[in-house]
């Protein structure tokens, strides 16, 4: 889609392609979840990543329809998810509304969400990542975000590969590194050098193990 006035922004093209498929989101598959096994395995790898919610506060980016915004509230945690297209958000709302979920879902640009510093304990993001714009803003922004000892969760898929989806979480704890291979190569030359001290665990995505 293209913008005809001269102030359209890469971001007002990515906020339009979003907000088209709003209403159709939860029909494809990895966006909602159509089966008890994968809701199962979901919560093991929320659980495995984050532990329990435990009322600590997470900020869901990206959030869409609120599919991860749900399964963290369910784990126990104070959720707040955030988009950048309102049509999504108003689904999410919908969803939340229908469910007696207690979730804020706000009006937000990944990048420079507006938020408190150091506010959350958790942030979660789900095919966020390849969208940046500008990933090395994004990257800074949600470690400002962080609390101590917080922790980033993000699912993305590397497009086109045989090896599907693989997951990525970072943490502030000691350093470590697990299979480097396939890890966005474009993403981490710029952003690896200021988080270097902080924790990055990869695990294959479903249909295998989680």
């Amino acid at each position: 889609m293209s913008g005809t006035g001269s102030n359209y922004s890469i971001r007002d093209e990515i906020q339009a392609f979003w907000s088209e498929r709003a209403a159709t989101f939860d029909q494809g598959v990895g966006h909602e979840i159509f089966s008890e096994a994968e809701r199962r395995g979901w919560r093991q790898l929320l659980a495995r990543h984050l532990g329990d919610g435990a009322g600590r506060n997470a900020l869901d980016l990206a959030s869409g329809t609120g599919v991860i915004s749900h399964l963290l509230h369910d784990a126990g945690f104070g959720v707040t998810g955030a988009d950048w297209s309102e049509a999504m958000l108003e689904q999410a709302r919908n969803k939340a509304a229908q469910r007696q979920a207690d979730i804020r879902f706000i009006l937000r640009d990944a990048e420079n969400t507006m938020e408190p510093r150091q506010s959350f304990d958790v942030i979660t993001n789900r095919h966020l990542v390849w969208t940046l714009v500008d990933p090395k803003a994004a990257f800074a922004e949600w470690f400002a975000l962080l609390r101590p000892g917080g922790k980033l969760l993000i699912v993305d898929a590397n497009m086109g590969k045989k090896a599907g989806y693989r997951i990525c979480a970072l943490c502030w704890s000691a350093f470590r590194w697990q299979n480097r291979a396939n890890t966005w190569p474009q993403l981490w030359p710029s952003v690896w050098p200021q988080f270097a001290p902080r924790s990055i665990f990869l695990a294959p995505c479903p249909p295998k193990r989680w």
